[in-house]
């Protein structure tokens, strides 16, 4: 019984080395979208115009300052218009924290679905998000 015992242990011990862990990156690298807003282009009505608030998070918890980014960008899709604000930044975009999506009434009157799918499909978006147009 004690072989089978030690048998097992040692298992047990080589199987942790192929656990991974999750993928961590450090708070200051990253910018939490916490808004996004979405509305048909003035310029161009083929184009969509896409506005994203970020939350940018402080070292220091007990200064108390909220500090936020307001990035606009026109594209056609939202893939394309993440792509393109990620380029504008240096940090990640995580949008674990997003709660609201906001429609422009001209956009609201067109097919919404495309974004609705997009949004419930995203694995790390939340799946209680607050729509207003």
């Amino acid at each position: 019984m004690t072989d089978l015992k030690r048998w097992l242990a040692w298992f047990m011990c080589c199987s942790f080395l192929f656990l991974s862990g999750c993928d961590f990156r450090d708070i200051d690298l990253r910018l939490f979208v916490v808004s996004i807003g979405i509305d048909v282009s003035e310029e161009n009505p083929g184009m969509n115009r896409f506005t994203f608030k970020m939350a940018i998070p402080s070292g220091d918890p007990k200064t108390g300052d909220k500090k936020s980014l307001l990035i606009t960008q026109e594209s056609s899709s939202i893939a394309e218009a993440i792509r393109e604000v990620k380029s504008k930044v240096d940090k990640e975009l995580d949008f674990g924290h997003c709660k609201g999506v906001m429609y422009g009434e001209a956009y609201a009157r067109k097919n919404i679905s495309k974004i609705q799918d997009w949004t419930v499909r995203r694995r790390d978006m939340q799946l209680l998000m607050y729509p207003a147009v």
